[in-house]
């Protein structure tokens, strides 16, 4: 884990509460293999909490020709709109006059809450950037992104009972290589992790040392739609689940934005006890939801 206290003791970073320093970068590192989405997905811009962008169908392949000075083809397909809501997260802390009196084992105080609160926070957002589901913000209503599970549609299927083969992971790659995309990250907790790694005919497992573009090490399956990264993800599946989620996605079209990138804000004085918070805003971008392919409570 990257060492968040850092951030804070740099000479040149301007005290809390006077200019404000995005922690993103910070952020990005920390628990790569707990938050595999958050800290491997491109960033783009958001400038709104009503996020949207264009989707666009590519053209069908076939055999093209014309006579000599004849028109062309108009075969456009036109684009269609995306959305997702912005989410605000944050993470508040205190210390009591008291505290700051005392406490000092362990180094600065401060420090270690800014620390613990990071962590949260980005636990927090990888938490919904897999399972959220869009909720409107309106007065007295927090809004909600919607995660990559929800995002799910051509792709989505339910294989109760069942337990997860080698088959049914290459129908499920297969089915989004016909949709035109090639999926190239594997999602699932504990059991369908094992599940994967007793496979037989891709059991050849790499670690991508070399690889500086993704945080965390992975293993590597090899299926009939090429190499696919496997990653053991703490919130695909979780307590209250029925049996376990398969959550698989192309990376090129899987994107973060932030309206607010992560940063500290002091917060006013209560009583006896100074306060602060790390706060975000960010939300999910996925540029096809044919992108993305789910399996649910599966064995």
């Amino acid at each position: 884990m990257a060492n968040a206290t850092v951030g804070f003791q740099s000479p040149q970073r301007a005290p809390i509460g006077g200019t404000k320093e995005s922690l993103l970068d910070l952020v990005v590192t920390i628990d790569p293999l707990e938050t595999f989405v958050t800290s491997n997905a491109p960033k783009v811009k958001v400038t709104d909490i009503f996020h949207s962008w264009t989707q666009k169908s590519p053209r069908a392949v076939a055999s093209r020709s014309q006579a000599e000075g004849a028109d062309p083809t108009y075969d456009n397909t036109y684009t269609t709109r995306a959305s997702n809501m912005t989410q605000i997260i944050s993470v508040g802390y205190e210390l009591t006059g008291t505290r700051k009196a005392v406490d000092a084992t362990g180094g600065d105080p401060w420090a270690r809450e800014r620390n613990e609160a990071m962590v949260a926070l980005k636990n927090a957002l990888e938490y919904d950037v897999i399972r959220g589901s869009m909720v409107t913000a309106q007065s007295g209503v927090a809004g909600k992104m919607q995660g990559l599970k929800n995002f799910a549609s051509t792709l989505a299927t339910s294989r109760s009972g069942v337990s997860l083969s080698e088959k049914i992971v290459n129908d499920i790659l297969g089915a989004a290589w016909a949709q035109g995309v090639r999926i190239d990250t594997i999602l699932v907790g504990r059991t369908l992790k094992s599940r994967i790694s007793e496979f037989t005919a891709g059991n050849t497992k790499f670690v991508p040392a070399g690889d500086k573009t993704i945080w965390g090490v992975v293993d590597v399956l090899e299926t009939d739609f090429g190499r696919v990264r496997v990653v053991l993800h703490r919130f695909v599946t979780v307590s209250g689940d029925t049996n376990n989620d398969f959550l698989a996605y192309d990376s090129r079209y899987v994107k973060m934005g932030y309206l607010r990138e992560p940063q500290y804000e002091k917060l006013a004085k209560t009583g006896d006890a100074d306060r602060e918070q790390i706060i975000c805003e960010a939300t999910l971008q996925v540029d096809s939801e044919k992108a993305v392919a789910y399996i649910s409570k599966v064995l």
